[in-house]
């Protein structure tokens, strides 16, 4: 219930439009990211305490609901999201990095791929090809734009060969 209301509250920020060229838009996109990102983790974990092989069924309940969410606002989304990837250089520990909370310019890049690496994972244990098509566009574009750095989550989709 808690994970519904915040993609419905990020869904309406999102609707309503960023400009992540104004320091507003990318607060505002920070604080969304930081938002899907903590609550798809608790919801991932769920008071699974042990490893299993493979995606647990809390995960792919979360991967469910994570590319729903980003199914239906992909397009308010994707827009700025490449943007951010595309107007600065990614630091090397970017790639790799978990969410950053703190808000910074380097934080929202960070929270980006991580979005992005996330979605990667949710296509595949949602095997979602709706939105793997949607994300391999965002990715192949950034490439051709020279940003590298979102091969961690075509990297994701490579892995599951429906989606790759």
């Amino acid at each position: 219930m808690g994970f519904a209301r915040v993609c419905e509250g990020s869904a309406n920020s999102l609707k309503s439009g960023l400009d992540v060229s104004s320091e507003a838009g990318r607060q505002m996109l920070h604080r969304i990211l930081c938002r899907i990102l903590r609550c798809d983790s608790v919801m991932e974990q769920a008071g699974s305490s042990q490893q299993a092989l493979g995606p647990t069924p809390e995960a792919r309940l979360a991967s469910q609901c994570i590319a729903r969410f980003l199914l239906s606002c992909w397009t308010a989304l994707a827009a700025p999201c490449q943007q951010l990837l595309l107007a600065a250089p990614v630091t090397k520990d970017a790639t790799k990095g978990r969410p950053i909370f703190e808000y910074s310019d380097v934080a929202l890049q960070v929270n980006v791929l991580a979005l992005l690496r996330r979605a990667g994972r949710a296509c595949c244990e949602a095997e979602s090809v709706e939105l793997a098509t949607a994300l391999q566009q965002l990715l192949v574009t950034c490439c051709q734009e020279g940003q590298l750095a979102v091969l961690g989550a075509m990297a994701q989709l490579a892995g599951h060969p429906q989606l790759a």
